[in-house]
């Protein structure tokens, strides 16, 4: 399995694509002070920041900032055929981002936003079902309600160049795949 970035997953456009899995949120940000990003996961029904100690990961508790954070997923889909993907990896020895081409059946897309999310379930599984509060707006984190559901879900997705801030990135429309069959996902790939 291929671990690949949000924007990586462009090169995915036009081809059958089916969730595997969808893991529990995590929140991110970027510490202006240490220039530096911070990862905070759910442990317990309690949210911990994901702290890096000589090279060994620990959990510590704090306080999250909601307004400062961004929810994100990690999203491991599959193809049923081989893609090739153009990606950079880390290379210890040089010291530096190596672009390389990649074939692979199965990728992991590492935080992708709720939004994104959001729009894939739209697209599929909750085509309709969005769940609504009274004033008719779609309540808070609404798209957890449908992981359970996700497993097997087939689209395809398009990508559009966006800019935010002087940045590039690509924003996502999905649309279920109805022309492939579902491939088999086991039954406890699942992390819930």
């Amino acid at each position: 399995m291929e671990y690949i970035s949000k924007n990586e997953m462009a090169q995915l456009k036009g081809n059958s694509l089916v969730v595997k899995a969808i893991y529990w949120p995590k929140r991110t940000t970027f510490n202006q002070a240490t220039k530096k990003s911070e990862e905070y996961v759910m442990q317990w029904d309690d949210w911990k920041q994901v702290v890096w100690e000589d090279g060994k990961r620990s959990l510590k508790d704090c306080k999250i900032d909601y307004k400062n954070t961004k929810k994100v997923y990690d999203l491991v889909l599959e193809s049923p055929v081989a893609l090739s993907v153009n990606v950079k990896k880390w290379n210890s020895d040089k010291k530096e981002n190596e672009q390389l081409d990649v074939l692979d059946t199965e990728f992991t897309i590492k935080n992708v936003s709720s939004p994104v999310i959001r729009d894939l379930f739209e697209a599929t599984i909750a085509f309709g079902k969005v769940p609504v509060d009274k004033d008719e707006k779609p309540v808070y984190d609404w798209e957890e309600k449908f992981l359970p559901e996700c497993k097997g879900i087939s689209f395809q997705l398009t990508p559009r160049k966006a800019e935010f801030n002087g940045k590039s990135y690509f924003e996502y429309t999905f649309r279920e795949d109805k022309s492939s069959s579902k491939l088999d996902v086991e039954d406890n790939s699942l992390p819930f």
